[in-house]
């Protein structure tokens, strides 16, 4: 039945929503005791200063006006969106609630291989993130302008070191006939020390390159293991599932593990580190690893050792030297200082097809590849980074499609009170939505000072909005990744109107907040975690945040009366708030009709159209004597046909019978 109470009188089950600054001031509500009478069982009773404990399941569902008016007035619905996934999860089926308690949990439990899959979609992404960064960084004007001033210091060494070449020295041999013992023997060992510093480059380089592939092989091994111990974690999982349908984890997946061939390669190559290590070791190494007094050990170490066998060719070479003739000697020595000086200009220079970091021939090359090569890789790496996210904006679009098939029942429901909605296009939609936290979350890694497109913390924000809103809906992968691809745009060039030189260049390095990195930065754009599946009410496919506030409350009393299937007394606050008068008859009175045929409604109203033309079977006249510090409370009810509640309804809700008359007579008919 539909109840009309007097505002300031509310059942039982809600008194802990009385105003604290009013009802609760001065301890007035310990006075009074509220009943609440049920139609079978035992009344509830309690002090009307009562807290009631908010775990405990509602026996009436209440609408108060301050929530009302907070939603119809405040964009950020979020508060409703819970109550909307609590009526949604109500017309779900049974068998598809999969044992969960609300929808969140059905969703969750629905879509965990999904975000299983944005979880480690979002690895790949990191690692092309870490790519764009690494060439972003090489594209930079300070990058360019370190290279530049390498190169010029690099030169100017070259420079200096040209003019330090050695005073030339003639070959006494050359001119002394037949060469000595001495001459050939310094000649030999100088092609012996030639040969083991070759063989020692080459160790080395071999050293390098075996040490990487072992670890490549050894985390290889790490990352077997790995998903092995994922699959025996994912048997534990699923175990009852399995068992419960006849079937075994081992009769869906067969794993053979063979470890011993990988174990043997990287034993082998482990043990070539080893030989390597032996062949490089140094006196000093062998005296700390053999020690002082096992000469036998040391002996042996030196002879493998191709750094100690150089080192004896080089004392042979350097003894004999300081037993010739000046003549002789000096040349030898002209010889050792050409050669040094000949391997530090190539230490400068580099080599020419392999050049080493920071000489000058790979500096040469690096800047032309800034130039050149560079420009090209980002693209790539940019085109690399949209592949992996655009999968992950997939993945996102793929949970909405899990809320489409849970909403099928409330859709058909909607479709049973089409006749009855008129104007009202009522749709309830599924999508992704903008999380309204993004802005503050991308606004973190900015520092607003920072010259730049996002410089300032009101037009920064307004920046970032303007980029943004050029999203008419976020489901659309081309509108979606236009946006991100104009943030990054004006990270990188200056996107403000109000500037001498609009669309300068800008380093995206220097307008990062300390600590914070563009690296993360670019996760977080292209990872999406501000994108939300959510479910939207609409009218006319405009959501909440888009109606007026009377649009917007007209769509929730629909909401609350057509499609809540709640069987509890529903207490509505003055719910014609907001609404015009031709809305509270077509749309309110309509559907309180139809929703009090299978719960009871009990408004509180001072509009005549609820409480007369929604044809009320009872209605209840409270007044207050306040008169000398008083609250004496006087109420009785009755139906719109009892003549005293006729009169106490004309003269509450119209006016008074004269002022009726007055407007009715006015009206053209």
């Amino acid at each position: 039945c539909v109840t009309y109470v007097p505002e300031h009188l509310l059942p039982m089950s809600l008194v802990h929503t009385l105003n604290k600054e009013k009802f609760h001031r001065r301890g007035c509500a310990a006075n009074f005791q509220g009943t609440l009478q049920w139609y079978e069982g035992e009344p509830d009773r309690n002090l009307l200063n009562a807290q009631v404990a908010p775990h405990l399941p509602e026996k009436v569902e209440y609408l108060p006006q301050k929530y009302l008016e907070r939603i119809c007035t405040n964009i950020a619905d979020d508060e409703f969106r819970a109550t909307l996934n609590e009526v949604i999860f109500r017309y779900v089926k049974p068998q598809d609630k999969h044992g969960k308690s609300n929808l969140a949990d059905v969703i969750k439990y629905l879509t965990q291989q999904v975000e299983e899959d944005i979880g480690q979609k979002k690895q790949e992404l990191h690692a092309a993130n870490a790519t764009v960064v690494s060439v972003e960084k090489k594209l930079t004007e300070d990058y360019l302008k370190e290279l530049a001033e390498k190169i010029r210091l690099k030169k100017e060494e070259l420079e200096a070191h040209a003019t330090s070449r050695p005073a030339e020295k003639q070959d006494p041999g050359a001119t002394a006939g037949p060469q000595t013992d001495e001459t050939k023997k310094i000649q030999q060992l100088t092609q012996g020390i030639a040969g083991f510093a070759n063989l020692i480059n080459i160790r080395e380089l071999e050293q390098v390159e075996v040490s990487r592939t072992a670890e490549e092989l050894r985390q290889v091994r790490q990352a077997i293991v790995r998903e092995v111990a994922s699959l025996a974690g994912l048997e534990s999982t699923y175990k009852t599932a399995l068992d419960a349908s006849g079937l075994s984890f081992g009769q869906i997946v067969k794993l053979t593990l063979d470890y011993s061939r990988l174990d043997s390669v990287v034993s082998s190559k482990e043990q070539r580190l080893r030989d390597i290590e032996t062949l490089l070791l140094t006196e000093d190494e062998i005296v700390a690893r053999v020690g002082g007094d096992d000469e036998t050990g040391a002996k042996a170490a030196r002879a493998s050792s191709l750094i100690c066998q150089k080192a004896e060719l080089e004392a042979q070479k350097k003894e004999i030297v300081e037993k010739l003739a000046q003549p002789a000697r000096e040349y030898q020595e002209y010889v050792i200082a050409l050669k040094k000086r000949t391997d530090r200009e190539m230490e400068l220079r580099g080599e020419d097809q392999n050049p080493a970091v920071d000489t000058l021939n790979w500096q040469e090359r690096e800047l032309e590849k800034v130039k050149t090569v560079y420009p090209q890789a980002l693209g790539r790496a940019r085109a690399d980074r949209e592949r992996v996210s655009k999968e992950i904006f997939s993945k996102k679009r793929e949970l909405t499609e899990f809320y489409d098939a849970v909403k099928q029942s409330i859709d058909s429901e909607i479709d049973k009170c089409r006749e009855h909605l008129g104007e009202y296009d009522i749709s309830i939609e599924s999508g992704l939505r903008l999380n309204s936290t993004f802005f503050d979350e991308f606004l973190k890694f900015i520092h607003l000072g920072a010259t730049g497109s996002f410089h300032g913390q009101e037009d920064g924000r307004a920046m970032l909005r303007r980029l943004t809103d050029a999203v008419t809906d976020w489901q659309d992968e081309g509108e979606v990744f236009d946006a991100l691809d104009a943030v990054v745009t004006a990270l990188h060039t200056d996107k403000r109107d109000d500037i001498s030189s609009p669309n300068a260049p800008r380093d995206v390095f220097k307008q990062l907040k300390g600590g914070r990195t563009v690296h993360e930065m670019y996760d977080f754009l292209f990872g999406f975690e501000y994108l939300d599946a959510k479910y939207d009410l609409k009218v006319d496919q405009k959501d909440l945040s888009e109606l007026s506030p009377g649009e917007r409350g007209g769509l929730l009393m629909i909401f609350y009366l057509m499609l809540d299937r709640q069987d509890l007394p529903l207490v509505i606050d003055q719910p014609e708030d907001n609404l015009d008068n031709k809305s509270v008859y077509e749309i309110l009175v309509t559907f309180i009709k139809l929703a009090k045929k299978r719960r009871q409604i009990i408004l509180v109203t001072h509009n005549p159209n609820l409480a007369v033309v929604a044809d009320a079977e009872q209605i209840i006249h409270v007044s207050i004597d306040k008169k000398d510090g008083k609250h004496d409370f006087d109420f009785f009810s009755g139906s719109i046909e009892d003549a005293r509640m006729n009169r106490a309804v004309v003269d509450i809700l119209e006016g008074t019978m004269p002022a009726f008359d007055n407007r009715r007579l006015k009206y053209n008919r």
